[in-house]
């Protein structure tokens, strides 16, 4: 309890408001896996009303300096294995990765790759263990920016 949340409503897009968890219910719902939790939200001038529907996030963790990349960037196996294509020269190789927090706009790269190796970042389905890859407009493929940066993720 007393963890914060962030909640935010479709009737004022881009507005979140702050409150804090002030109760938990001590039962899971088994075929849903849901719970309740109670949050006391500040609403000082009494935008959010009784029956308004809302979306509450609340940040478990955090991991600053993550390594991250796009989702797209990542493959998973029928097996559940992650991997992610990283180019070098003309060549993209799939390298198995192991992965850690999710996001809908990072996901955490535990191991596997090294910051600064540039990893394809779309059209990596169907792709085999190396793929001879083109660059539009690239005329030095050094030049380009890694697609995996330093950047705090949390969830």
């Amino acid at each position: 309890m007393g963890q914060t949340v962030l909640v935010s409503s479709d009737a004022y897009p881009g507005r979140d408001f702050a409150g804090a968890v002030v109760a938990i219910a001590p039962v899971v719902d088994p075929s849903t896996n849901a719970a309740l939790v109670r949050v006391r939200i500040t609403n000082p001038e009494r935008l959010l009303k009784v029956g308004m529907f809302a979306q509450g996030r609340v940040q478990l963790s955090a991991h600053t300096d993550a390594l991250v990349v796009p989702p797209p960037a990542l493959v998973r196996s029928q097996d559940g294995s992650a991997a992610v294509y990283v180019v070098t020269g003309d060549v993209a190789e799939r390298t198995e990765v192991k992965v850690g927090f999710e996001t809908p706009v990072a996901i955490e790269i535990l191991s596997g790759i090294k910051d600064g190796q540039m990893v394809l970042t779309s059209a990596v389905y169907g792709l085999g263990e190396k793929a001879r890859i083109t660059r539009p407009g690239s005329k030095n493929p050094d030049s380009e920016k890694p697609a995996s940066e330093k950047a705090g993720t949390s969830k």
